[in-house]
């Protein structure tokens, strides 16, 4: 596995190295125009000048000037009176050619110098009078300006300004070869300082690579540390910590789940197992004398396990996209099936109320669960003399179906709780402290929620059940999403 912080200088070294060589491409060529133009006004302005200065001494002496010719020696002398005088030679070379004779500037371009030492300096040609070429040299190109004399006894005379393309270049490539130098000092400078960015950005990462290789389920305590830039590293890291948080309720949790329910099924397993024991030592008149009570505890204790394995199935299957499956039905017909089922309880004083046909969209034996799980927690709870109500208001929203006892009320010190698994009040034997979580997932998968209101004249739970419920909400829940928030009313029953 490569590392990033070695792949990433390596990518941003070569996008670095790759802009400098553009860049160092376009400022050598804008480089090379530059001083090629440069070196075309001075040929140029040279030119001018010897016209501008032969025509002031003698006017005949251009082509197109009036007046007399020069003799060749007039015009020798006014050609090395101006070859004196002219400094300006850096980039360009004068040469005047008389008859026989070649004059020049006495300082020119080395290239320049070579041509005039090897008699090869180019001539003016029959039509390159007044324009500026191009001319291909021993030494390299050479840009050239002509302007053609007279001369009073017929011998031919011009006079040429050249100047070398190959210095113009020559310079352009050295100072390109120092932008490349400078650029490569740059380019190992920022590349190295970038590389120490990258491994400190990077430092984080590490850090949360090794607390996700560290983190063991027997050993969650252990955090990244914040860096306070509020950079998106930071923000990883904030979130990272969260999932160990969250990971590490979950685990507790788990564990006092799987406690509980280990002491949950520990209870009547033992019970159970005793009186079997005791049958099992036992004489025939004892056993004839013992076993119609034992028989009834063992039934009790087995048909309270198999209520506590029914409940963990409906929580483990509450996350489950067909936990529920909706359909329309009808309240009025519901509570007549309801009531066959209450019936085979064996629960006493239980009252359901009579309901308008209102037709909803839920799950008919979920939502049956659900209100059997709370009639058997009232009759478990409440006193032989508590009438267990049983009935539905509407509203424009949402349907409430209601359980409803009047009893002492719910212990104030599970109020908070009393929705969460394995939550009882103290003595109360038969209840598998799970029944009310059953509720409190059905609701939430029905996209409802539950409504507590209790106090000392009795107590209600209400599931809100949505007339429109949301088509579009995912089917799929987290187990938070299985717990929907309790509702809490007024106790003012």
């Amino acid at each position: 596995m490569r590392s990033l912080q070695i792949r990433l200088p390596l990518i941003a070294i070569a996008v670095l190295a790759l802009s400098l060589a553009v860049s160092a491409f376009i400022v050598f060529e804008a480089l090379l125009l530059t001083s090629e133009g440069r070196l075309d006004d001075s040929v140029e302005g040279e030119s001018l000048r010897l016209r501008e200065f032969i025509a002031l001494a003698s006017p005949g002496a251009l082509e197109d000037g009036q007046g007399g010719a020069p003799s060749e020696a007039e015009l020798t002398e006014i050609v090395e009176r101006f070859l004196d005088q002219d400094d300006r030679s850096a980039q360009y070379m004068t040469v005047v050619r008389i008859g026989g004779q070649l004059f020049t500037t006495a300082d020119a371009p080395g290239a320049l110098e070579l041509l005039r030492d090897g008699g090869q300096l180019p001539s003016l040609g029959a039509s390159d009078a007044g324009q500026l070429t191009t001319v291909d040299t021993p030494q390299g190109e050479v840009r050239l300006l002509g302007l053609a004399l007279s001369v009073a006894d017929g011998d031919d005379a011009s006079a040429v300004v050249l100047g070398s393309l190959d210095d113009v270049r020559t310079k352009a490539y050295i100072a390109l070869g120092r932008i490349s130098t400078a650029a490569a000092i740059g380019l190992l400078l920022a590349g190295a300082l970038l590389a120490w960015v990258i491994r400190r950005m990077l430092r984080p990462l590490n850090e949360l690579a090794t607390a996700a290789r560290d983190a063991e389920l027997e050993h969650l305590g252990d955090r990244v540390e914040l860096r306070g830039r509020g950079d998106e590293v930071d923000e990883l890291a904030r979130e990272f910590n969260r999932m160990l948080d969250r990971l590490e309720a979950s685990v507790f949790e788990q564990r006092r789940f799987m406690s509980a329910i280990s002491h949950e099924l520990r209870t009547p397993i033992t019970i159970a197992r005793g009186h079997l024991d005791l049958l099992d030592g036992a004489s025939g008149d004892e056993i004839a004398a013992q076993a119609p009570e034992a028989i009834g505890l063992v039934r009790d204790e087995l048909l309270r396990m198999q209520r506590l394995v029914t409940d963990l199935m409906a929580l483990g299957r509450a996350a489950d996209d067909d936990f529920v499956i909706p359909e329309h039905i009808s309240l009025r017909d519901f509570f007549d099936e309801l009531l066959l089922r209450v019936v085979g309880l064996g629960t006493r004083n239980v009252v359901i109320e009579p309901t308008d046909d209102i037709n909803i969209v839920a799950d008919p034996d979920r939502l049956a669960q659900a209100i059997l799980n709370l009639i058997v927690n009232a009759d478990l709870h409440a006193k032989s003399h508590t009438t267990i109500r049983v009935g539905c208001t509407a509203s424009p929203d949402n349907v409430a179906l209601f359980v409803s006892d009047d009893g002492a009320g719910v212990d104030a010190a599970i109020r908070e709780t009393l929705f969460e698994p394995f939550v009882k009040a103290e003595g109360r034997r038969g209840s598998t402290g799970l029944g009310l979580s059953v509720v409190s997932a059905i609701a939430a998968a029905h996209q409802g929620a539950v409504w507590l209101d209790t106090g000392p004249k009795g107590t209600t739970v209400s599931l809100l059940i949505p007339l429109h419920p949301n088509p579009r909400r995912s089917p799929n829940r987290s187990p938070e999403q299985t717990q929907p928030a309790l509702i809490r009313g007024q106790a003012t029953r």
